[in-house]
């Protein structure tokens, strides 16, 4: 019994062992679908393009492990792109970090000059 014991021992140790290895593995993978529920918003800056784009931390991840620097293709041109900003005035994308401030210390969308709201913590 004592053999019989240890190969069952052993297979319930390889089965625990393989069950954490599948929770971490998908724990993991998943904070990107937390973080970014609706994905990234990406624009492109080719001038005869200009698309906006919604893409995936997995798109970005497989893109920077061929290119540690190379920009997300736009899917229509190929061309380089940038993190966009969604405008909830205009709903016009913008280059991310391309508020203007206009109006004093409030910053506001380049496109439409609405005024764009706080982020407050946790909100």
């Amino acid at each position: 019994m004592g053999r019989l014991g240890a190969r069952i021992g052993a297979g319930v140790a390889v089965g625990l062992l393989g069950a954490g290895a599948v929770w971490a593995w998908s724990a993991g993978r998943g904070r990107g679908a937390r973080d970014f529920p609706d994905g990234i918003r990406m624009l492109c800056v080719d001038p005869g393009c200009g698309r906006a784009f919604d893409t995936t931390l997995a798109e970005i991840a497989r893109v920077r492990a061929e290119d540690d620097e190379a920009p997300v293709p736009c899917p229509d041109c190929a061309g380089p792109t940038v993190r966009g900003v969604v405008c909830p005035s205009c709903e016009g994308t913008y280059r991310y970090g391309g508020a203007v401030r206009d109006r004093g210390d409030e910053p506001a969308c380049p496109l439409c000059k609405e005024t764009l709201p706080r982020l407050t913590p946790g909100g």
